[in-house]
């Protein structure tokens, strides 16, 4: 993983992100298999806050979406989906 400063977007500040902590949800989520990242990316495109992501700001979750959507883009075209 990397550490950078992450903008969500040009209307939200950057925050201080613990990206030692978030890579280790990210790698806790994606030992779970392709099925169940795939149903998390799903829950928060909709807008809504799983369970396993509901004490992390919304920055923090921002940032682990799109890295596990990096993360998920080698498996594009393969049999994972929901």
């Amino acid at each position: 993983m990397r550490s950078r400063q992450y903008s969500i977007s040009a209307h939200t500040p950057i925050e201080n992100l613990d990206y030692s902590k978030l890579e280790l949800v990210i790698e806790a989520i994606a030992s779970k298999g392709c099925i169940a990242v795939n149903k998390l990316l799903y829950t928060l495109k909709k807008q809504q806050i799983p369970e396993q992501l509901s004490a992390y700001s919304f920055a923090e979750r921002d940032f682990i979406y799109h890295e596990l959507k990096a993360v998920m883009a080698i498996y594009e075209g393969r049999i994972c989906h929901l």
